[in-house]
């Protein structure tokens, strides 16, 4: 184990500690096999954030190029063409959008990885998704409609990225379909269910084990006419887990989505 360390150390690369099965006691087999387990839990979190960078470098490269390409435009012919320059300061512009979007969703996720992210509290989740819902609807000129089992569900959580977690669901069925939105809440013997319904485009049944990827998109035409990064549901994934709930996804192309959301018992309060 010393010199394994010591490997580690010098090369830093990860190495496991092999097991001769025979030879040790139990109590350096239990050892050992913790050291493994922690070996492979770095490792784990070294490929994610190898992946992390490897997407997020793929991600900056596109909208950097077209800043690049249309600031290359102006110097050429934008002095003396007023279209050729109006088409390059309005797609800077939008471009530029776009990365602030991005790098904004990027922080989020970055944050969402730390241990201690959670402030838990007790607090009303009906209140939160109908106070939620009547901003965005206002704002997106939409009808959102919220049911809940009870004038007050309470739960214990962070707050704040329980808000988080249900704006960007709500955001999402807004931009992917026309009709009213439904958003449910209930307690119930298995804990606080939320459920956020839309009845929009849909997503192919092939594409549901993957929503929740970094970056990943169903359709990258579509995420960039709507200005999807493709980190909103990782985030929302993200604050799930910590909360130790479970997510699911119902949906069919042309008939809508259903993302519902499970939070254990523990997490619920009565008042």
């Amino acid at each position: 184990m010393v010199q394994t360390m010591r490997e580690i150390d010098r090369s830093g690369k990860l190495h496991r500690v092999r097991l001769n099965g025979r030879e040790e006691s139990v109590e350096l087999q239990q050892l050992v096999r913790a050291f493994n387990q922690m070996i492979e839990r770095l490792d784990r979190t070294f490929e994610r954030q190898k992946q992390f960078v490897a997407d997020a470098s793929h991600e900056l490269k596109t909208p950097l190029t077209v800043i690049s390409s249309y600031a290359d435009m102006l110097k050429r012919w934008g002095r003396d063409n007023s279209e050729v320059r109006d088409e390059a300061i309005d797609a800077i512009a939008k471009e530029t959008e776009r990365l602030q979007r991005l790098t904004r969703s990027m922080l989020a996720l970055a944050e969402a990885e730390q241990d201690d992210w959670m402030n838990a509290v007790r607090f009303d989740v009906s209140s939160v998704v109908k106070e939620l819902s009547a901003v965005l609807g206002k704002t997106f000129g939409r009808e959102i409609r919220v049911h809940s089992s009870n004038n007050s569900v309470q739960m214990v959580g962070d707050k704040e990225k329980i808000r988080q977690m249900l704006l960007i669901l709500i955001d999402n069925a807004i931009k992917y379909s026309k009709e009213p939105i439904d958003v449910r809440i209930r307690h119930d013997k298995a804990g606080v269910k939320l459920e956020v319904t839309d009845y929009g485009i849909g997503i192919p049944e092939s594409e549901i084990p993957y929503l929740f990827e970094r970056f990943y998109r169903v359709d990258e035409a579509r995420h960039r006419s709507t200005g999807g990064s493709g980190l909103g549901l990782s985030i929302a994934k993200r604050i799930v887990d910590l909360h130790e709930g479970h997510v699911e996804v119902f949906s069919k192309p042309g008939s809508g989505t259903t993302v519902a959301i499970q939070f254990p018992r523990h997490l619920q309060a009565h008042s």
